[in-house]
């Protein structure tokens, strides 16, 4: 069992998404429904052979999957009939997802990696999904992040930050940066907004760290983000830091550990 989202109850059905195996060409996935008395009562069973679940996330009569082995199959299957669920759907796209985020009744945002059809590539991916057809899934629309960088959203669904009454979701993202005789990091917190089925930017909240690149790699690679009123708010290991959301400017910087503890000798 991968993760929470891989569990649901819903209509006194106990819904379980597991993966038989670790990697290999026998590694198969599963679906299973329970009643009360943890029988099976249903199931859909070796989805996806050679390949392992990535993301789950059950949506009331509708489950949705995604595997990986170098191209990411999202599954669309329906709980409709508890005794009878059945994959209504696939979409296959070059990338996977680690984390499914319900936007809407018909659209989900994914989290993961970036790829093509040879495998994983450098770089964070955003998909959106679209789900308003069950046959036919659609991935309406991206947005890709280059290079060597790195998401906390990917393993931790807490470190997505949801601003509803302001349309926004925040994904922390940290990677390297080089340029001219310089070699760094950047942490930062990126806002989308969906809108008519696409992803729109909204800011990036960044602070960028000179030198030392893997030491702020870690150290201040931020795992949460939230906000007061028109202020957006990060926390890393290292420090805290306020941005004003109407030009995000960093405002101030309240420090927590010495990044030096991050490149000591063990």
């Amino acid at each position: 069992v991968l993760n929470q989202f891989s569990m649901d109850e819903f209509d006194g059905y106990f819904r379980i998404a597991t993966t038989n195996g670790s990697w290999g060409s026998n590694t198969t996935s599963n679906v299973f429904v329970l009643d009360k008395d943890l029988n099976i009562v249903g199931k859909v069973e070796n989805i996806a052979k050679g390949e392992r679940i990535f993301a789950a996330r059950f949506i009331g009569k509708t489950a949705y999957l995604v595997t990986f082995e170098q191209t990411d199959p999202l599954f669309v299957i329906n709980l409709d009939n508890p005794k009878k669920p059945f994959i209504a759907g696939e979409l296959k796209i070059p990338g996977f997802s680690n984390y499914l985020h319900p936007v809407s009744d018909t659209l989900l945002l994914g989290i993961g990696q970036n790829g093509n059809a040879d495998g994983t590539l450098p770089g964070i991916k955003l998909s959106l999904f679209d789900v308003s057809d069950p046959e036919n899934p659609k991935e309406a629309d991206t947005y890709i992040i280059q290079g060597e960088c790195y998401s906390e959203a990917s393993n931790d669904h807490r470190a997505v930050m949801l601003y509803p009454s302001k349309g926004l979701i925040g994904i922390p993202v940290m990677r390297y940066i080089t340029g001219d005789n310089y070699y760094g990091a950047e942490s930062s917190l990126l806002t989308i907004r969906v809108e008519s089925g696409k992803i729109v930017t909204d800011r990036i909240y960044a602070k960028q760290y000179q030198d030392n690149a893997e030491t702020y790699y870690y150290g201040a690679s931020i795992v949460r983000g939230t906000y007061v009123d028109d202020t957006i708010y990060t926390m890393s290991p290292l420090e805290l830091n306020a941005f004003s959301m109407a030009d995000g400017s960093l405002l101030d910087t309240l420090a927590i550990a010495d990044a030096r503890m991050y490149n000591k000798d063990v």
